[in-house]
C-alpha cells in the first residue's frame, strides 16, 4: 500500500514550488536583518501559499488512497495446505505454517481453521494428493456474491509445488468438491476416482461427482481436469463430470472433463446465467452438455470428442431439455471412432432437443464424423428434434457446419420429428458437405421418414433457407486431441482453408447479441471465432476463413440479417 501511495506523484508545478520556497528560505531567511518589508512581504504569501497547496494535496492523497482500500478486499489474506508436510494446528498463514487439510474436509473437525472470507486465498500446494472429500460451505466459507471473492487453488499456478493438486476418491467416495457457498472460485486442481452412488446433499439417490454445486451463486471452476467417475450401470444417474441444482451466475472454462465420465459432462440443472467456454470434453458415456431445464446460458469454444461407448440412452454432446435462451456457437463436436458395441446398443449425436425448449440459439458450430450404421435408428445423427408437445418453440439454426454423418437410412445430417402443436422458427445457413442429390435431411410425416436433399427439404413446420451442399475444404491432417495453451484447439483439422468454397467462407450473415439470450448481452458477442479472429465474411462453423476475403459493406439499418427469432 506504501509503494501505491507513494506512486502518487506531486504534480511538478507543485515540486518546483517547494524548491523554490526552500532556495528562498536558506538563503534568505538566516539574515532578517537584511530583509526589506516587501521581500518579508512576498516570502509571507508563498508561505501561505504553499501550506494551501500542501493542504490540498494532502487531501488528495488521502482521497486517493481511500480510493485504493475501497477497491482491495476487505481481508486479502492467502493461507496454505500442504497434505505431506502441513498440520491443522498450525496457523496456515505461509508455506512453513501449512494446514494438512482444507477447510471443510469431510471428516476433520479441526477448532483452529480459520473462517475463510471474500478476498482471502487458499493454495494447495502442487503435486500432493489428497485422499478427501471437501465441502466448501458457509460454516468456513463466508464468500461474497461476486465472483473470485475466494479463491480456492492449485498451489502450481502460484509456483508452488510441482503439478497439479489431486484430490482423489480412491472409489470409495462419491464425491470429489461440494461448492455450497457464494463466490467460489475453484482453480486448476485434478480430481479423479469418484465411486458411483448417492451423493447428498446435492442428490440423495445419486448424483456422484467430481464437482457438486448446490444452491450456489457467483461459481468458477477454471483450468481443472475431472476424469473417472463412476455409473453402477446403464439405468443410474451417477458419475459426472460437474453436477449442480438451482444456483446463478457461473463460470466453467478451460477444463478438461474425461475419460471416463460415465454419465453427464456438466449438467446445470435448474440453473441459470452461465458460461461454459474453452473446455475440452472426451470420454463422455452419456451427454458432454446436458442443458437439463436451464435458461441463459453461454455455450461456446469448447472441443467436445464425442466417441463411444455410450450410454445409457442415444447420447448427445449437448443436449438441450426444458431450456430457454441459450446461445451455442463456435464449438466443434466431432467423433474418430467406430461404433463397436455389442447390445444393448446405445447412439452417439452432435446436437439433440427434446422436451419444452424456447428460444434457444446455435451459431457458428461444426459438426462431423457422427457416423453410426451398425445401431438402427433413423433419427439418429448430427442434428436432432425431437418431436413433443409444445416443444422446441422459437429455435434458430444459423451458419453451421455439419460434415460426414450417416444413420441406417443414409448421410443424414440433421432430422426434424415435427407435429401439429410444434413451432420451429428455424432459419438455417447450415452446410451439410455431401453431393447435391444425397437425402442428408429428414422429417417424419405421419410416422414415416421423408428424406430429402437441401433444396427440397419443407417439413410443415419452420423456416430452412440458404442451405447448401458442398465439400467445405477442411484444413485435415491430425484431429485435435485436446486444447493448447490457450484453450483453443491443438490442431486445425477442422480450420478452412484456401480450397474452401465461397458459400462457405462469406455468408455475410452477421450475428448480434441481444438483451434477451444468453449470460452475455453484448452485442459483438458473436464477433470472434473459435480461436479469437474476428469474423468479417461470417464463415460456416467454428473457424473463421482466413483466405483474405473482404467484408462486405454493412447494409442500411432494418436489412441487416439478424440472429434470433
Amino acid at each position: 500500500m506504501q509503494q501505491r501511495a507513494a506512486s502518487l506523484k506531486k504534480p511538478r508545478a507543485i515540486l518546483h514550488l517547494e524548491k523554490l520556497l526552500a532556495h528562498v528560505s536558506n538563503t534568505w531567511l538566516g539574515s532578517s536583518l537584511h530583509m526589506n518589508a516587501r521581500i518579508k512581504n512576498r516570502l509571507s504569501i508563498c508561505r501561505d501559499k504553499r501550506r494551501q497547496i500542501s493542504k490540498r494535496l494532502k487531501s488528495l492523497n488521502w482521497l486517493a488512497m481511500a480510493i485504493i482500500w475501497a477497491g482491495l478486499p476487505a481481508h486479502a489474506r492467502v493461507f496454505y495446505v500442504d497434505v505431506d508436510e502441513g498440520s491443522d494446528s498450525n496457523p496456515g498463514t505461509s508455506t512453513n505454517s501449512a494446514w494438512a487439510h482444507l477447510p471443510g474436509t469431510v471428516g476433520f473437525s479441526v477448532p483452529g481453521w480459520t473462517r475463510i472470507d471474500g478476498g482471502d486465498t487458499i493454495l494447495v500446494k502442487g503435486g500432493t494428493t489428497n485422499y478427501v472429500r471437501v465441502t466448501f460451505d458457509t460454516a468456513y466459507y463466508s464468500g461474497k456474491t461476486v465472483f473470485d471473492s475466494i479463491v480456492i487453488q492449485s498451489g502450481h499456478l502460484a509456483g508452488w509445488g510441482s503439478g497439479r493438486a489431486i484430490f482423489d476418491g480412491q472409489n470409495t467416495r462419491t464425491g470429489g468438491f461440494l461448492i455450497n457457498g457464494n463466490g467460489i472460485t475453484v482453480d486448476g486442481f485434478e480430481i479423479r476416482e469418484i465411486k458411483a452412488g448417492a451423493n447428498p446433499p446435492i442428490d440423495e439417490r445419486t448424483g456422484s461427482c467430481c464437482i457438486g454445486i448446490l444452491q450456489a451463486n457467483f461459481v468458477t471452476v477454471k483450468r481443472c481436469w475431472l476424469h473417472n467417475a463412476y455409473s453402477r450401470g446403464p439405468s443410474t444417474d451417477v458419475g459426472h463430470g460437474i453436477e449442480m441444482s438451482g444456483g446463478t451466475n457461473f463460470i466453467f472454462t478451460q477444463n478438461q472433463i474425461g475419460p471416463t465420465i460415465q454419465m453427464k459432462g456438466i449438467e446445470p440443472y435448474r440453473a441459470s446465467f452461465g458460461v461454459i467456454s474453452n473446455n475440452f470434453f472426451s470420454g463422455v458415456y452419456e451427454h458432454c452438455l446436458s442443458m437439463n431445464t436451464s435458461s441463459n446460458w453461454d455455450l461456446c469454444n469448447n472441443l467436445i470428442r464425442h466417441d463411444p461407448p455410450y450410454g445409457p440412452e442415444p447420447s448427445w454432446a449437448i443436449s438441450v431439455a426444458g431450456c430457454h435462451n441459450l446461445d451455442v456457437w463456435n464449438n466443434v463436436i466431432f467423433r474418430t471412432l467406430p461404433v463397436i458395441e455389442a447390445p444393448p446398443l446405445y447412439f452417439g449425436l452432435a446436437i439433440g432437443m427434446y422436451g419444452n425448449n424456447s428460444s434457444n440459439r446455435f451459431a457458428c458450430n461444426t459438426i462431423a464424423f457422427f457416423n453410426d450404421t451398425a445401431n438402427g435408428g433413423s433419427h439418429q445423427t448430427a442434428i436432432s428434434i425431437e418431436r413433443g408437445p409444445n416443444v422446441n418453440i422459437a429455435t434458430g439454426f444459423y451458419n453451421n457446419l455439419v460434415y460426414s454423418n450417416y444413420n441406417v437410412l443414409g448421410p443424414v445430417a440433421y432430422c426434424v420429428s415435427p407435429d401439429i402443436t410444434t413451432l420451429n422458427e428455424v432459419m438455417y445457413c447450415d452446410f451439410f458437405a455431401a453431393s447435391s442429390n444425397e437425402t442428408v435431411m429428414s422429417f417424419e410425416v405421419n410416422g414415416s421418414d421423408e428424406l430429402r436433399t437441401v433444396a427440397n427439404f419443407a417439413p410443415s413446420c419452420g423456416k430452412y433457407t440458404h442451405n447448401v451442399q458442398v465439400d467445405p475444404g477442411f484444413t485435415s491432417g491430425v484431429m485435435p486431441s485436446g486444447l493448447d495453451s490457450n484453450g483453443h484447439p491443438n490442431s486445425p483439422f477442422f480450420q478452412l482453408s484456401t480450397n474452401s468454397p465461397p458459400a462457405v467462407t462469406a455468408t455475410y450473415n452477421e450475428l448480434l447479441g441481444d438483451p434477451v439470450h444468453g449470460y452475455d448481452h453484448s452485442v459483438d458477442k458473436f464477433s470472434l471465432d473459435i480461436v479469437g479472429r474476428r469474423r468479417t465474411a461470417w464463415s460456416m462453423g467454428a473457424y473463421e476463413a482466413v483466405t483474405g476475403i473482404a467484408p462486405r459493406p454493412r447494409p442500411p439499418t432494418g436489412l441487416r440479417i439478424i440472429a434470433g427469432p
